[in-house]
């Protein structure tokens, strides 16, 4: 007799797990494309400007009163001193014109201007009051032309003009090519 042994039938083998499939490769995040910060303005280089000294003269000049009126035909005293005013207003015009410094932020940008000023004068040469009547439009412009009137000095009166303070109209043009 035989004995055999039945073994069961072995399981079928398990199958193994499938590794899960691999992620998709990452999608490449756009980076931003670098931009360098902007420069900043080159801040202007501020020079301090010689005032324009014409050549000196063989004598420096003096303000003298204009001759006498002749006696033959001597105006009305109204006439006289409204001459007078005429004569020193053109000197004053004259010497603050020539006193004028262009600043070098006027330059720098290239300005130009003419301010209008009231400037009153007392009996003895000395500057009363400046007073911008019309501006340029750029302040550097008319605080020129005031400092201008403030740092010329003034001759006094002459005996033909009224001896009281008298207000002038002056009109100052600056440049950046006066210098």
């Amino acid at each position: 007799m035989k004995i055999s042994i039945q073994q069961p039938p072995a399981p079928p083998p398990v199958p193994k797990p499938q590794p899960p499939p691999p992620p998709p490769p990452p999608v490449p995040v756009p980076q931003p494309i670098p931009v360098p910060p902007p420069k900043p303005m080159p801040r202007p280089v501020m020079r301090k400007l010689l005032p324009h000294k014409p050549p000196p003269p063989a004598a420096a000049p003096v303000f003298q009163a204009p001759p006498p009126p002749p006696p033959v035909a001597a105006l009305p005293d109204a006439q006289v001193q409204a001459s007078a005013a005429q004569l020193y207003a053109a000197e004053l015009n004259a010497r603050v014109q020539s006193n004028l410094v262009v600043p070098a932020s006027v330059t720098m940008m290239g300005l130009s201007g003419t301010t209008h000023l009231a400037v009153t004068v007392a009996p003895n040469g000395s500057v009363i009051s400046v007073v911008v009547t019309q501006g340029s439009g750029a302040p550097p412009i008319d605080q020129a032309a005031e400092a201008a009137v403030r740092a010329v000095p003034l001759p006094v009166f002459t005996a033909n003009m009224p001896q009281h303070d008298i207000t002038f109209n002056l009109t100052v043009h600056l440049a950046t090519n006066q210098n």
